[in-house]
């Protein structure tokens, strides 16, 4: 069962031109993936996308503000993951899921810089009442450059 919010196009208008970028990024998101083929199975050589570093610099040319404070922090945290609890704190975001947003854009965003509709910029595991993201080697290498950290 599906749960949903229903907002009129006045409500809408009267939020803010993020909270509006945001909604539409959701709201595309939400759309490819209900028309999206079915995954493949994955085998256990695949992950989370690779970006260069030139396809890291490409990456955050159209990412909002908040879309690369996340960026940032992931390329701060270990090579081996980030907390979502910890990413929503430092963004100043009690409710993780307020969040969903930009992991939308990040892989809207992944998926047109590579040329791969199936790419996923981040790998997501539960880990208790917390989840854990992870994202490539490579791609972490190349945002920390990219940050110059």
């Amino acid at each position: 069962m599906s749960d949903f919010i229903i907002l009129s196009t006045d409500a809408i208008a009267g939020f803010t031109e993020t909270t509006r970028a945001e909604i539409a990024t959701y709201m595309t998101s939400a759309i490819m993936d209900a028309t999206a083929a079915p995954a493949e199975p994955m085998d256990d050589a695949e992950g989370p996308a690779d970006l260069s570093t030139a396809q890291a610099k490409k990456f955050l040319e159209r990412c909002s503000e908040k879309t690369q404070t996340a960026l940032r922090f992931i390329a701060k945290a270990p090579v081996e993951g980030f907390k979502l609890s910890k990413i929503a704190a430092a963004m100043g975001e009690e409710n993780p899921g307020s969040l969903r947003g930009v992991w939308g854009g990040l892989t809207k965003r992944v998926r047109t810089v590579l040329g791969d509709p199936n790419a996923d910029f981040i790998w997501w595991d539960e880990l208790g009442e917390d989840w854990t993201g992870n994202v490539s080697e490579m791609t972490h290498r190349s945002l920390r450059k990219v940050f110059g950290l």
